[in-house]
């Protein structure tokens, strides 16, 4: 006896059988989401895979005007599009300072060719010896640095400081809707940050 196939059904039968296929498959999604959406209090959470700390919720920058080394202005929303790797130093930049800027530099070159989607800001705690700061700064080519006004300053560290219980010698990252969303204490893996930018870069349908 042979195994009875589609071809030996009647065609009546064999249109129902495929008309139920079609509905079952097409059905899934809608009954996998109410299936999550009635039991998602119950379901475990999955393991966040992020180096750095989240900053939940996320705080807006908003718009802050502020100067640059060289006596430009320019506002902190001009940077909004662009993932901004932020540091917090004072003026004299010394090894901690210095150390962050390379990895800031480094972690932007990682990127590749993604890297023109990444902004990098130093913000200065005071401005008593930018002379000594420049010359830090000539490696470091296209890097904003924020040096007054010192209302701006004083705010934009504040919304940086906090897990950090200060934000100086502290990297965070800015997403490009200007949010702070992602902070790293001193003396952090840059290695890490690197793995946390990548995905960021890898999953953003913005910026």
């Amino acid at each position: 006896m042979t195994a009875t196939t589609d071809n030996t059904l009647p065609p009546q039968q064999r249109s129902n059988r495929t008309l139920w296929i079609l509905v079952i498959v097409c059905s899934f999604p809608y009954l996998a989401g109410w299936v999550y959406f009635q039991f998602m209090d119950k379901l475990p959470l999955p393991a966040t895979t992020n180096h750095g700390s989240l900053v939940s919720p996320v705080r807006s920058v908003g718009e802050l005007p502020l100067q640059d080394a060289d006596g430009t202005t320019f506002n902190v929303a001009d940077l909004r599009g662009s993932w901004v790797l932020v540091t917090v130093a004072d003026s004299a930049c010394t090894t901690a300072c210095q150390k962050n800027l390379y990895f800031l530099r480094q972690v932007r070159q990682a990127m590749g060719n993604e890297r023109r989607r990444v902004e990098r800001l130093l913000v200065l705690t005071e401005t008593s010896r930018l002379l000594t700061l420049q010359e830090h700064l000539t490696e470091h080519a296209g890097m904003k640095v924020a040096i007054g006004p010192p209302a701006s300053l004083q705010q934009l560290q504040t919304l940086l400081q906090n897990p950090n219980p200060v934000a100086q010698d502290g990297l965070y990252i800015i997403d490009p809707l200007g949010n702070v969303m992602m902070s790293y204490p001193p003396d952090f893996n840059g290695e890490l940050i690197i793995k946390d930018l990548r995905r960021l870069l890898k999953v953003s349908q913005v910026g």
